[in-house]
């Protein structure tokens, strides 16, 4: 059985790491395999941290590194053993995506980039050498660029000429703020050294890149996200059939979205304590709360039966049409009486919590009003006007629906991070 008190225990308790500060527009990656050492980006696709680079960094004659270590520039490194997810080791492409398992404060939160807009700026770019492209290099420690200027293209790669230092197989090229390609390879050339000089000829780089828009057509199945994965806690009362109703209102939102998937929370998720603990492929975690639920019954058509028959009961010809009032009556309040009236108020907390960033985002639903019928269908329909009040705003502040219209967000998301314990 799962334990639910110390799943809620373990979302609104415990400390959820910080988003790290984030480079615009890419996530630059040092690479260590074997021997070799490269850079590459990261890539957020879900629960799963993908790394692009150049092939040779992980191949050495078509035989994958054994060993391979992926740090950001935070100094956080990776664990475990990596996942080739697409190789193209041949060298007129000598490109490779593989996934690997980070600790949460990894930089690994940027989505993947398609390239689109890349063609028209590198066709400026030949013609005016102010546009810089910047080539990221990640050594132990710190992080610099080096400025390019385009020599030419074509509908694969671009050439570039800078400094660049070795060991930077793979890293990422920017242009604009946004990720243009990865370096594949250097070529040096050396200035011919005026006669008589006393020192010798200044050496540059010619470096290719492969274009991101190249690698969007080959990689775009792979970084496809088919949907948003939350994994479903629930939401939770006091009382269990209040809890199964407002588990079932909010689980009936989020199963009617196309492209969100709901995962149950089950014994694999949780620790040895009974926290939550393993998220699987999970990219949120939902869970809600009832602050407050009150129902006071106002009139019930059956009381009144039992009541009217109890008084017709004991008179001659009325007597068998009050025995039927009043056992209407006993039987109506026993199956929840649909003639009853009820005042509602009703205020749930709903959190959705994103995985890897720790980010939660919280949105309160809320219900007051007079409803008629069986006490359950009633607190259905209370618990439904509350999940339709909140369930779309806070789905779009966590971003994994639009706003229902240009007023549904009045404000920037607020970050609520779960206090420490």
């Amino acid at each position: 059985m799962l334990r639910i008190a110390s799943i809620v225990a373990f979302l609104f308790c415990v400390t959820i790491p910080q988003a790290s500060a984030q480079v615009a527009g890419y996530s630059p990656v040092r690479i260590q395999a074997d021997g070799r050492r490269g850079v590459g980006y990261a890539v957020q696709k879900g629960a799963e941290c993908l790394i692009v680079t150049a092939a040779h960094v992980l191949f050495s004659d078509d035989d994958q590194a054994r060993k391979v270590t992926v740090t950001d520039k935070n100094q956080f490194s990776s664990v475990g053993d990596i996942k080739v997810l697409r190789s193209n080791a041949d060298r007129n492409e000598d490109f490779v995506v593989f996934s690997v398992t980070v600790p949460k404060e990894f930089d690994c939160r940027l989505p993947w980039q398609d390239g689109s807009g890349l063609a028209p700026r590198l066709d400026q770019a030949l013609t005016d050498e102010t546009l810089k492209f910047y080539i990221v290099s990640l050594d132990e420690g710190s992080m610099s660029s080096e400025p390019g200027v385009l020599v030419s293209q074509d509908r694969k790669t671009f050439k570039l000429r800078a400094s660049v230092k070795q060991r930077n197989s793979g890293s990422p090229v920017v242009f604009g703020g946004n990720l243009a390609g990865i370096l594949r390879s250097t070529s040096t050339e050396r200035a011919t050294a005026a006669k008589g000089a006393k020192q010798a000829a200044a050496t540059t780089s010619v470096v290719e890149i492969i274009r991101q828009d190249y690698l969007h057509d080959q990689l775009k199945d792979i970084m496809k996200n088919p949907g948003t994965v939350i994994l479903f806690v629930g939401v939770f009362s006091d009382l269990d059939y209040v809890r199964d109703i407002a588990t079932s209102s909010a689980r009936q939102y989020f199963e009617g979205q196309p492209k969100i998937i709901l995962r149950p929370v089950t014994k694999d998720n949780l620790d040895a304590s009974g926290n939550l603990a393993e998220f699987g492929d999970a990219d949120f975690v939902f869970v809600g709360k009832v602050i407050q639920g009150d129902l006071t019954q106002k009139k019930s058509l059956a009381s009144k039966g039992k009541a009217i028959g109890q008084i017709l009961g004991g008179v001659g010809a009325l007597k068998d049409l009050g025995n039927a009032l009043n056992a209407a009556g006993q039987v109506g309040e026993a199956v929840e009486d649909p003639g009853a009236i009820f005042n509602v108020t009703l205020r749930v907390e709903y959190t959705l919590t994103n995985v890897r960033t720790g980010q939660s985002f919280t949105e309160l639903g809320s219900y007051k009003g007079e409803e008629k019928g069986a006490m359950q269908i009633v607190l259905g329909n209370a618990m439904q006007k509350a999940v339709n009040e909140a369930l779309p705003r806070l789905a779009a502040k966590a971003g994994l629906v639009q706003p229902a219209n240009d007023n549904a967000l009045t404000s920037a998301p607020k970050v609520i991070l779960p206090p420490k314990p």
